[in-house]
């Protein structure tokens, strides 16, 4: 289950004073399904159909992923170190996606 210490480090992290590396490093690990330190095609799939959901093929998925790798993949190994995806996301995109209104005021 989730211990009281992973729920305010996550508080910490996701509220809107938490700092851009780690809402970035929060981003990796959450693109890193299979938790071996590196994002690879199958977790890239994997996230990507569960953002995008029904309405995107299979077919557009692989070519959306193959064309992140060649974008991002600085040293064409065919997988995102946390480095090469912290580029992936600008920092508008860290803070919409990791920043969480915890108290109700938005």
């Amino acid at each position: 289950g989730l211990r009281l210490a992973d729920w305010v480090a996550a508080c910490v992290v996701l509220h809107e004073t938490g700092s851009y590396a780690n809402k970035a490093r929060a981003g990796f690990h959450a693109y890193d399904v299979n938790g071996d330190g590196a994002v690879c095609q199958t977790d890239l799939v994997h996230t990507l159909r569960l953002i995008l959901g029904d309405g995107v093929s299979e077919r557009q998925v692989f070519k959306l992923v193959d064309t992140l790798k060649k974008k991002f993949d600085a040293n064409d190994d065919g997988i995102l170190n946390e480095k090469e995806f912290a580029n992936l996301l600008n920092k508008d995109d860290i803070k919409e996606r990791f920043t969480m209104d915890l108290y109700g005021r938005g």
